[in-house]
């Protein structure tokens, strides 16, 4: 049982990747995920996919902030319930405290044991207060190549702007720390969260890690120049 919400997906498509690679297998993976509107779904082609050619094994339940509103106790209590998961079923959460704090408190409610519920926190975005308020343009392109555009929002990461707009962005951990989504910054101005895994020669040489950098205005990145 996963519930996320915004780019706490990223863990769980880990998990439903590797589960789902395990044939036969015998897991249900049921997956609650809120983000703020349809173009907003990050791994939203993936997933239907995957539900689509694994029927009774995963499922996909989406909340539409935009269009649901917020995901609530009421919201999560209904889920879990309708799903009615065995008695060892584990569940995971990862997005905003509060997010998981509410799941928290369902679950405790319906008597699940503290030992079969995981979160994972993490920190994303940038310094609140040094990030643009105005929407900003992203260029991806791969050794010079034109690969896509998307707008930034404001307080919202190259990572998740890329990943949403489905632009085939570098990616790991998600919080700064393996490096894996280090990309050139090629153009504009990025901030971005410290300390991270970048050495002072790759900040020098132009590189910038999308998981944890906003731009301050228009910019183009080449996630191919590691």
């Amino acid at each position: 049982m996963l519930v996320a919400a915004g780019s706490g997906v990223t863990p769980m498509m880990s998990m439903i990747r590797s589960r789902l690679a395990v044939r036969p297998g015998r897991d249900r993976i049921a997956l609650l995920y809120s983000s703020r509107s349809a173009d907003e779904i990050i791994f939203a082609d993936e997933l239907t996919r995957l539900a689509k050619d694994n029927p009774g094994r995963l499922s996909v339940t989406h909340v539409l902030t935009g269009r649901d509103g917020r995901l609530d106790a009421d919201g999560v209590r209904r889920w879990v319930t309708g799903l009615s998961p065995a008695p060892g079923a584990h569940y995971y959460t990862c997005g905003p405290g509060p997010l998981m704090d509410v799941v928290q408190g369902v679950l405790t409610g319906l008597g699940v044991p503290d030992e079969l519920v995981h979160q994972e926190h993490y920190t994303s975005g940038a310094d609140p207060q040094a990030v643009a308020t105005v929407p900003q343009e992203m260029t991806v392109e791969e050794d010079g190549r034109p690969v896509g555009t998307v707008v930034v929002e404001p307080g919202q990461t190259l990572l998740d702007a890329g990943l949403a707009a489905g632009l085939p962005m570098p990616y790991s951990c998600t919080v700064g720390n393996c490096g894996d989504c280090m990309v050139r910054l090629r153009a504009g101005e990025v901030t971005q969260n410290e300390p991270n895994c970048l050495t002072p020669r790759q900040k020098a040489d132009g590189y910038v890690l999308t998981c944890v950098g906003c731009p301050l205005s228009k910019v183009t990145l080449d996630i191919a120049g590691q």
